[in-house]
């Protein structure tokens, strides 16, 4: 990220200091209301030294996560199955890759049978996947790190959120203050991905339509 001077990792090494500020305090020591958030985006950018390549072809490339942490004392609302994507990865045009991390074995056989590629190996930290993501067109995901991470490099992202999400996504819209480039997609009952599903296939399908419409992909 630009702009920053030094990052310390151990308090023992803090340099000499007169002001030190709460990250989540900023808000309100800025004087940040819902109509002035800075949204200028992309505000991170991906490393040089690309680990790997997605290479080109003429489909629109997908990343997908379905779930979060395990740790997150919310994750069993926020997360869905990756079963619950099965919706919408079979639409024709697209190439989905799993950005997901720590598979189970069902998941796993459920990539292969899908033909969807695994590239949890090489999401080994945030600038790892931050260099595949900016090789995507589209991340579809759930309320975890990856769709910060999509919208702060002002990539379009699709959210899958819950009954009662966040609250920095709040309740009742389909875009984001913070994240110009994502498109919120929301349970209108709890616990019900499925309706959620049939929304993100028609709308990836219409995507698609108008991605194959392109001079550069006709």
């Amino acid at each position: 990220m630009a702009g920053v001077d030094n990052v310390v990792t151990n308090p023992q090494n803090l340099l000499d200091f007169q002001v030190q500020a709460p990250l989540l305090s900023l808000p309100r020591i800025l004087g940040t209301t819902l109509e002035n958030i800075p949204a200028n985006i992309s505000y991170l950018a991906p490393p040089d030294d690309c680990k790997i390549s997605l290479g080109s072809n003429n489909k629109l490339k997908v990343g997908i996560v379905w779930a979060g942490g395990p740790l997150h004392r919310n994750n069993h609302e926020r997360s869905c199955k990756l079963s619950d994507f099965l919706k919408f990865l079979d639409v024709r045009g697209a190439t989905f890759y799993s950005l997901q991390k720590d598979l189970s074995a069902g998941d796993l056989t459920l990539l292969n049978q899908q033909q969807i590629s695994d590239l949890s190996e090489h999401c080994v930290d945030f600038a790892d996947t931050a260099a595949i993501i900016s090789q995507l067109d589209l991340v579809i995901c759930v309320d975890t790190a990856i769709a910060h991470l999509a919208g702060a490099l002002g990539k379009p992202v699709w959210i899958l959120l819950s009954f009662m999400p966040d609250w920095r996504w709040m309740l009742t819209r389909e875009d984001s203050p913070w994240y110009p480039t994502a498109r919120l997609f929301r349970q209108s009952q709890a616990g019900d991905w499925d309706a959620v599903g049939d929304r993100i296939k028609a709308a990836l399908e219409q995507l698609i339509t108008r991605f194959q419409a392109l001079p550069t992909n006709a």
